[in-house]
């Protein structure tokens, strides 16, 4: 079996475990939402979203569809949890506020439950996965020389993508930071779900510039170790380096968007009940939330300082190796062998907040205290952009970022359940 299929297969294994298992409870969606179903679906869709362009467009882009319902419909009841989460200690917030939020959850769990069974995952006549193997079988799926060229045409197109939006104004939180972590966030996410075909490879010497990104933090992240598998020989390499300072990104913007979210939830559910105007609202969301909440303009001015950051170091325009990179030498990396195997089941995850769009749902959020942050370890200087507005350093509330889970390479007996950490 290809390897490509094989991925493919294991993830799918899991996933349909998964259904099996919600399906003989009361309430499938909160048991998906509980048990981490949203790894599966992030490493199924990042799958999809470098396959749909490179061979069986039509399969893979209804396949993509597929996933990304599943895990938008997860990540939209997440989200809801997560502010029930964070505002239900606080009382300056009104009860009735609080209450919204329960029933906005309940109608989320609704629609969850009720795509499962629309969309032929659940129910009598569920045949969604059964088509899915269905489609597997028939494909042509991509040797690991065309795989290769296909992992390094999209981190170009991907990379391309993300410098020039990089270039626009910051002017809206979800629109603008927000959307652009969910791009950056992809980067990392390739190579968890494509297991062995992605690695790290270090240059020497290190860049100075990229070197205060090597925190122990993000150094020692699971996210942040590969695995080397025996039977691939067709590697894709990245900076370590590069790639670290892009975690890096992914963690402070994923702090800024949730802090900034937090707010303009809890400011539109003020000014509806409240009758007051957006600018009030969004002041007395600021006030309840407490002393650490920084308003939306000191956010936006954070996060294109770290963009400018960013720029000036070079980051992504280092992240893909080129014909002029320096003599480079191998990074540490996990060893693993492949396997058809696809026999475990994933691990309960601790509680998980997202953050969504309008209707459609966020791929992650972080969670939050209201308490002021305790610097636990060396955060690399912010460079302000001198042609916006600066302001001084916000202290923002301490957190717990999360994205998908870094994926396990599966052994000759059982896949390895998913590891539970902080990180971006």
């Amino acid at each position: 079996m290809k390897y490509s299929k094989q991925l493919f297969t294991h993830y799918m294994s899991i996933w349909a475990r998964l259904l099996q298992q919600a399906a003989g409870t009361t309430d499938p969606a909160a048991y998906l939402l509980s048990h981490d179903a949203r790894t599966p679906l992030f490493y199924l869709e990042a799958m999809t979203r470098v396959l749909m362009h490179e061979h069986n467009p039509k399969k893979m882009r209804r396949l993509n569809e597929w996933f990304k319902k599943m895990e938008d419909a997860l990540g939209l009841m997440d989200y809801y949890a997560g502010l029930i989460n964070d505002f239900k200690g606080n009382r300056k917030i009104p009860q009735i506020i609080k209450q919204d939020l329960i029933e906005e959850l309940k109608s989320a769990t609704t629609n969850l439950n009720t795509l499962l069974i629309e969309l032929g995952w659940l129910g009598e006549k569920a045949d969604r996965v059964r088509k899915i193997h269905q489609y597997s079988r028939q494909m042509d799926w991509l040797g690991q020389k065309n795989l290769h060229a296909a992992l390094k045409q999209r981190y170009q197109s991907d990379v391309h993508s993300i410098t020039h939006r990089m270039k626009q104004p910051f002017e809206e939180i979800e629109r603008d930071v927000h959307e652009l972590r969910r791009d950056v966030r992809w980067l990392s996410i390739y190579p968890q779900a494509f297991k062995g075909l992605i690695n790290l490879q270090a240059i020497e010497p290190t860049p100075e510039a990229l070197l205060k990104y090597a925190t122990p933090e993000i150094v020692q992240s699971p996210y942040n170790q590969l695995p080397s598998v025996s039977n691939v020989n067709k590697v894709l390499y990245l900076n370590t380096s590069a790639y670290y300072a892009m975690s890096w990104l992914i963690a402070q913007l994923g702090v800024l968007k949730d802090s900034g979210l937090r707010l303009l939830a809890l400011a539109q559910r003020l000014q509806a009940h409240q009758k007051c105007s957006e600018a009030e609202a969004l002041k007395n969301a600021q006030t309840m939330l407490g002393t650490t909440q920084p308003s939306v303009d000191d956010l936006l001015n954070t996060a294109r300082g770290l963009i400018l950051q960013m720029q000036n170091d070079k980051v992504f325009s280092q992240l893909l190796f080129s014909k002029n990179t320096p003599a480079i030498k191998a990074a540490p990396v996990n060893k693993a062998r492949p396997t058809t195997d696809t026999t475990s089941t994933t691990k309960p995850s601790a509680t998980t907040h997202t953050t969504p769009t309008a209707k459609v749902s966020p791929k992650t959020r972080t969670t939050s205290a209201t308490k002021p942050s305790v610097t636990t370890r060396a955060t690399p200087t912010t460079k302000a952009n001198v042609t916006a507005r600066t302001t001084a350093t916000i202290k923002l509330p301490a957190t717990k970022t999360r994205t998908a889970p870094a994926a396990k390479a599966p052994t000759t007996t059982r896949v390895r359940k998913s590891t539970k950490t902080s990180g971006s």
